[in-house]
């Protein structure tokens, strides 16, 4: 066996010490392998694929937090492809929010006894825990919008407790039992993999439900806000 060491050149005779391979031409380009990925997590259209491989995508596939977008290019990480580009940034409008995730509860419970609970949403993306809580795909600021509705009277000093800290609010309306409608939204950085924590309501000192209350609506709102 004959080892070869130094630098291949394709359109330069003096191809750079520190490069493996160098290429030069005034009049065309690398072309990179062009295939039709199917999610972020594909790992048939290439099989087995190694870390650091490089495709251009030719074609929009999957959903939510795995969705691949055609006409990028992609960097498989050793766990998932990695685009290249902010897909916003691809269409001009990286200032604009990204809607992640998003979950709302369609049922109405009963709370007796409780003083808080976590948020149940029974119908969410598949980015999104029964609680409200996320797990980032990629580093970034991420805004919350919670949304409860409480079937409650005015007496409690209710709290909301968001991945950004608890929120504390008064009911207003009239005295007596009726639904309660509570919005409030928040921001946060994650690191890429990093949970959010859980939505969870609370009553507030030591009050509890008693048969009468009722948790009617839930939602939650994740956008994606971009990164520095």
């Amino acid at each position: 066996m004959i080892a070869i060491e130094g630098q291949m050149g394709i359109g330069t005779a003096n191809p750079h010490p520190s490069s493996l391979l160098e290429l030069s031409s005034d009049n065309k380009a690398l072309l990179l392998p062009r295939v039709s990925l199917t999610s972020t997590l594909d790992v048939s259209t290439i099989v087995n694929p190694v870390k650091g491989l490089l495709v251009y995508n030719l074609s929009d596939s999957g959903s939510g937090s795995t969705s691949v977008y055609k006409d990028l290019i992609y960097l498989y990480n050793g766990a998932s492809w990695q685009v290249l580009m902010d897909y916003k940034l691809s269409l001009g409008t990286i200032n604009q929010p990204v809607l992640y995730s998003r979950g709302r509860k369609t049922t109405t419970t009963s709370c007796t006894g409780l003083s808080g609970e976590n948020f149940n949403l029974d119908i969410r993306d598949s980015n999104m825990g029964p609680n409200g809580s996320i797990v980032a795909d990629k580093a970034g600021f991420y805004k919350f919008t919670v949304r409860i509705v409480q079937y409650f009277q005015l007496e409690f000093g209710p709290l909301l407790y968001t991945p950004a800290g608890a929120f504390s609010y008064n009911f207003r309306g009239a005295a007596g039992y009726q639904d309660r409608v509570t919005t409030t939204s928040g921001m946060i950085y994650l690191q890429a993999n990093q949970a959010s924590g859980n939505m969870f309501w609370g009553l507030g000192g030591s009050n509890t439900c008693n048969s009468t209350h009722r948790i009617k609506e839930q939602e939650v709102i994740w956008t994606y806000l971009g990164d520095l």
